[in-house]
């Protein structure tokens, strides 16, 4: 999601992009090792302190950029003021979204300040918000799901031996990694966002969606709304993947969905309902993520997804 400012206040007339929203006067220090749950949807969610007084659930979301609340996130806030809107950009489209500006945020020990905030209608399920990746840019990001610790460092760890690694490209869209599936005895390779804000398996976007055969997508298991940041409603169609591989690890009848044609977002999504199966190391300092299974994912196959439909944002 993209939000670009808009002129009700000479403070805004400059664009702001929520992609590059968190301006960073001081660099906190690291490493910093920060508890955090994961809800029903498979959400990470930890625990941040707004302007030194607000404490209020927010979501990891690891293909956004800077830090958002939702509407009702907002309303808990007794230290946030609005500054203007900006306009935002999100899965099903365009949408006003108010901002603002000059924030302090916290997790854990470390503590960023001069920090954008802007407002949603939604996030995952249980948060009060979101915060992106770019906070730790040039470190790297350990998601235990084993332990449930959200761990950020400047070097990876040393023994690295039980991990797979894994380039990593880095676009507008977020942090991208190859993976392939196969849809009627075809099988496609492309780039998927890894996105811990979307708690399904994965979503096949319309650059790849618009190319698939018609008999790649006959086997369906049925429609799964979808809603955005900005509460747009998306149908997408269920169908299975007889087998979808990130890595080494293959994962056989996979039910997935593919994005909703009028959505026009093109980019395939990598979610949570397959993340959490993995200890991530996400290394922004190189761009590589490194996978090492956990619970079943130890085996190397999975099973399929008992939850298959989820919002994301």
């Amino acid at each position: 999601m993209i939000v670009r400012a808009t002129s009700i206040q000479l403070l805004l007339s400059i664009t702001l992009h929520l992609w590059g929203g968190v301006r960073i006067a001081a660099q906190p220090a690291f490493p910093d090792t920060i508890a955090f749950i994961t809800t029903e949807q498979h959400n990470i969610v930890l625990p941040a302190v707004v302007n030194g007084t607000d404490t209020l659930k927010l979501m990891f979301h690891s293909s956004f950029r800077g830090v958002s609340l939702t509407e009702n996130g907002f309303a808990k806030s007794r230290s946030m003021t609005l500054d203007g809107l900006g306009t935002g950009l999100s899965w099903g489209g365009s949408n006003d979204t108010p901002v603002s500006l000059l924030n302090t945020i916290r997790f854990g020990t470390s503590s960023w300040d001069s920090v954008m905030i802007t407002i949603d209608v939604n996030s995952g399920p249980g948060s009060d918000g979101k915060f992106g990746y770019d906070l730790f840019a040039g470190k790297v990001v350990r998601v235990d799901h084993g332990g449930g610790w959200f761990i950020v460092q400047d070097d990876l760890p040393k023994d690295l031996s039980q991990y797979e690694a894994l380039p990593i490209t880095v676009t507008d869209h977020g942090l991208l990694v190859d993976a392939s599936l196969t849809l009627a005895d075809s099988t496609y390779t492309d780039q998927f966002m890894i996105h811990t804000g979307f708690g399904g398996t994965c979503i096949v976007g319309t650059d790849l969606h618009t190319r698939l055969p018609p008999a790649a997508v006959m086997d369906t298991l049925g429609v799964q709304e979808l809603k955005d940041s900005f509460g747009h409603v998306l149908r997408n169609v269920v169908t299975r993947a007889s087998r979808f591989q990130l890595g080494r690890a293959e994962v056989p009848d996979l039910p997935i969905q593919l994005m909703d044609e009028r959505s026009q977002f093109g980019v395939n999504v990598l979610g949570n309902d397959l993340l959490r199966r993995y200890d991530l190391l996400i290394d922004l300092r190189h761009d590589r993520l490194f996978i090492r299974p956990v619970g079943t994912a130890s085996q190397g196959v999975f099973g399929p997804d008992p939850m298959p439909g989820r919002a994301g944002y």
